[in-house]
């Protein structure tokens, strides 16, 4: 099922199907062109999908690596938004390549806040 989210400026689908992490890869695809993406995750989600995820973004072409970090709100901060700014220097990403949020609130703030700031911002 998709659902599209009519934001002004910003309008977005959201997709709902079993076995949809499966198929990331080649929506993303559709949608961006960068070469380089990083997974950005906890470790409960790493645990449970991010490798299906990152075999999906392969397969779709793109080169993949993961940063998780210790799940929790107290992750929320400027420790763990350094150590996610040096694996993406250590990656070699540019303003050109992508950062993939992986899970729920406190990911998608941190991986959100970082794409927004990591040279000048980022996919």
């Amino acid at each position: 099922m998709k659902i599209r989210i009519d934001i002004p400026h910003h309008p977005y689908d959201i997709q709902i199907e079993k076995g949809c992490m499966a198929q990331a890869g080649q929506w993303l695809r559709e949608l961006w062109q960068p070469q380089k993406v990083v997974i950005v995750t906890d470790n409960h989600v790493a645990s449970l999908y991010a490798e299906k995820v990152k075999l999906s973004l392969e397969d779709a072409g793109f080169q993949v690596a993961v940063f998780d970090f210790l799940e929790g709100e107290e992750r929320k901060n400027l420790t763990t938004v350094q150590k996610v700014y040096e694996f993406l220097v250590k990656q070699g990403l540019t303003r050109s390549d992508g950062i993939v949020a992986l899970g729920g609130g406190v990911v998608g703030d941190l991986a959100g806040f970082v794409a927004s700031t990591y040279m000048r911002g980022i996919h």
